[in-house]
């Protein structure tokens, strides 16, 4: 094996000591496993983060229920009076389509209560769910209703503003990066 030299020294003065090695998996900067938590104190972010996601939930939960019965419409020149989230579901003004959607809200609301006084997972799932739906069907509200409203115009503004978007994105950059991965 001529002209080969090894890169390893016999005085192994560039190896730290085993105490100083970081597990698998570890950090060097992580703090040293000292073993279960005494009683009553957090497990660690596992239990940080589950005890937020179940505030979250909690709070969420409260404010869909709370926002139930808050004005969801203001009294202007096109609106004749203000109405609450209970006043559009009882009063069949609207839409069946868009009272089931607001009566949903406090439906949600108490879901999202128990999931974040049940547990984590649930909550999580539950915060998803419920969060995405009422997105999903308040864009949608929101489109139908500007949809009826607004001119040409505005729509060539909008198609191109979210062209420019499209546009402005570096997409043959993050395809070369998604395939080099």
């Amino acid at each position: 094996m001529g002209g080969y030299t090894s890169a390893v020294t016999t005085d192994h003065a560039d190896v730290e000591p085993a105490s100083t090695t970081p597990e698998p998996g570890r950090l060097p900067t992580d703090p040293p496993d000292t073993g279960p938590p005494a009683p009553g104190e957090p497990a660690g972010p596992g239990a940080i983060d589950a005890t937020l996601r179940r505030g979250v939930a909690l709070i969420s939960g409260l404010a869909l229920v709370v926002a139930f019965f808050l004005p969801w419409l203001e009294q202007t020149d096109i609106n004749l009076r203000t109405l609450t989230g209970l006043q559009i579901v009882l009063d069949g003004e609207m839409s069946s389509q868009t009272r089931a959607a607001v009566a949903a809200v406090p439906g949600l609301g108490i879901i999202l209560l128990i999931a974040g006084y049940v547990g984590r997972r649930s909550a999580l799932f539950v915060g998803l769910l419920a969060g995405i739906s009422l997105i999903v069907v308040g864009a949608w509200q929101t489109l139908s209703y500007l949809a009826e409203s607004i001119g040409t115009g505005l729509w060539v503004v909008a198609a191109a503003s979210l062209l420019a978007v499209i546009g402005g994105i570096p997409w043959q950059r993050i395809v070369r990066n998604a395939l080099n991965k």
